[in-house]
């Protein structure tokens, strides 16, 4: 919101996975303009209930759900792609946004979901052209705080995935996720040192 009203020329795009999530997002950017102080509040030339324009500055913020053409169309100078592990068809329609973005910025921000969706996969990979950052939103609370969560939402699932950025594997697996995901703090890099002798590992010629 901040630039797109200070930023003459900028149209920002906010896309839910929901028509729900998108008059979320519509009503917390017309709480930011009423609360905005008179001096900086730009003239509103049209507002629905997916847009809101600002024409003095010739900028504008949409919000759309993430349909199959979502973005098609549009110039973009800032995207936020919401709940995106969550989106059917990601892949095409992130294309779709990518292409109308070419130019500006992209943030994508998601709860992880299944493994192998477009999110898990430029999650995981280093070649993805995204920078990756982790936030919890529960950061703040106590271990006996999320302790008595863990009990009460009794879905150890559910839990890994809301609580502990956990990428959830459909079907039956062999091996519980959290068994996984502890094994795989052994796992060593090419350059890792590890000593001689510890463990199972022995010396050799």
């Amino acid at each position: 919101y901040h630039k797109t009203i200070m930023t003459p020329g900028t149209n920002t795009a906010l896309i839910g996975y929901n028509t729900e999530l998108t008059t979320e997002f519509l009503d917390k950017i017309k709480t930011f303009y009423r609360t905005t102080p008179d001096e900086f509040k730009p003239t509103i030339h049209y507002n629905s209930k997916f847009e809101i324009s600002f024409p003095k500055i010739d900028s504008k913020i949409i919000c759309l759900p993430s349909t199959e053409n979502v973005g098609r169309g549009y110039t973009l100078s800032l995207v936020l792609a919401s709940e995106v592990a969550f989106w059917e068809k990601a892949e095409e329609k992130m294309s779709t946004l990518e292409a109308s973005a070419e130019k500006g910025t992209i943030i994508v921000e998601s709860t992880p979901s299944n493994v192998g969706t477009w999110f898990h996969r430029n999650w995981v990979t280093d070649s993805s052209e995204y920078v990756k950052k982790e936030y919890g939103w529960w950061w703040g609370y106590s271990r006996e705080e999320l302790e008595r969560i863990r009990r009460r939402m009794n879905d150890p699932q559910r839990f890994a995935r809301e609580y502990e950025l956990t990428f959830l594997t459909a079907g039956r697996p062999v091996f519980e996720a959290a068994m996984v995901k502890e094994m795989r703090k052994n796992i060593l890099n090419v350059g890792d040192e590890f000593p001689v002798g510890s463990g199972n590992f022995v010396e050799s010629d």
